[in-house]
């Protein structure tokens, strides 16, 4: 059986993924089974079988297991046209558990690696990308602000409901979602925090280049990191908050569109209409700006205490230094 190493990278967004898929993973001699993807046919497989929460029609059955046999057919093929033995799949969705279904994908996935193992000696590996939970949620409220603002309508119910609420405060708790990837894949996972991107950027590159087996001197990505989604508005750091012009064209398209999206005929007939897509999509539109208090961190910083003093036992990395708590 041929080897094959399987490095996974599931997230988090806003953690300095974008840097790692665009100046490392595409430039490296590594198999890119994510993003940035090299083939529309492997990403729409992978959105059939990690569907976005926002694009299922509520009230027909939900099932993906056949889309899930032809992802790894796809992904199988993939394999066998490379002479590669290093592959990755990189896509900060996988796991999200706001705009996705992750604790449902986390098992997916582990059916999808145990498929492969089938047919490979599978050296199966994760990366996960994190940052300060104090420092991500408002930039991630911002982000999704047109769904957020359905659910708490501002930032600051945001944060009561994650300091009250169990279930949403659990998103950010890394050590669970750490504990839960040991425990059902019994893989090896490195730890990335952004921080350490932007206070210890060799250090950061040596990580990664002993954990991918590779040497990363030839790639010039250090000024293209900026760590700057953000603008200072009267000496304070915000975000930009963008909401969609929805019109009532579009919301009858769409729910035309999820009537039919099960239906064969239509699913190859729709994949030739992206022109017409294009025309009733919702536009984006500036709302205002999306910002934290410094009690607001502090709070968040005390309530994830905890979890990152857990999380820096489980992986033996200090947390302290890039003032996790």
């Amino acid at each position: 059986m041929r080897k094959i190493n399987l490095f996974i990278h599931p997230g988090y967004g806003k953690a300095g993924t974008t840097l790692l898929q665009n100046e490392i993973f595409s430039k490296i001699n590594f198999t890119n089974l994510g993003k940035p993807f090299d083939k529309n046919d492997l990403k729409e497989a992978q959105y059939k079988v990690f569907v976005p929460k926002y694009d299922i029609n509520p009230i027909y059955p939900f099932n993906v297991q056949n889309d899930l046999k032809n992802y790894i057919i796809k992904l199988e093929n993939e394999i066998e046209k490379s002479t590669n033995s290093n592959f990755i799949l990189s896509d900060e969705v996988i796991f999200d558990r706001i705009n996705y279904f992750g604790d449902y994908n986390i098992y997916l996935l582990k059916e999808i690696t145990e498929k492969l193992n089938e047919k490979y000696i599978l050296n199966l590996k994760f990366i996960l990308t994190i940052r300060r939970q104090s420092d991500i949620i408002a930039p991630a409220f911002a982000y999704n602000y047109h769904r957020h603002k359905k659910n708490f309508g501002s930032l600051d119910k945001f944060i009561e409901k994650i300091i009250t609420e169990k279930n949403l405060s659990q998103i950010y708790c890394y050590d669970e979602l750490v504990l839960k990837i040991i425990k059902i894949f019994n893989s090896d996972i490195m730890i990335l925090p952004i921080e350490e991107l932007s206070s210890n950027f060799d250090e950061y590159v040596k990580k990664l280049e002993n954990y991918l087996n590779i040497s990363l001197k030839n790639l010039n990505f250090k000024d293209k990191f900026t760590n700057k989604n953000h603008l200072i508005k009267d000496g304070e750091k915000v975000w930009n908050a963008k909401d969609l012009e929805i019109s009532n064209t579009y919301k009858l398209v769409r729910k035309i569109h999820l009537w039919l999206k099960n239906n064969k005929l239509y699913e190859n007939f729709h994949k030739k209409l992206g022109f017409v897509k294009k025309l009733f999509l919702p536009k984006e539109k500036r709302v205002g700006y999306i910002k934290i208090s410094n009690h607001q961190k502090e709070i968040l910083e005390k309530h994830f205490e905890e979890s990152n003093k857990n999380l820096e036992k489980i992986i033996k990395i200090n947390l302290k230094q890039f003032e996790y708590y």
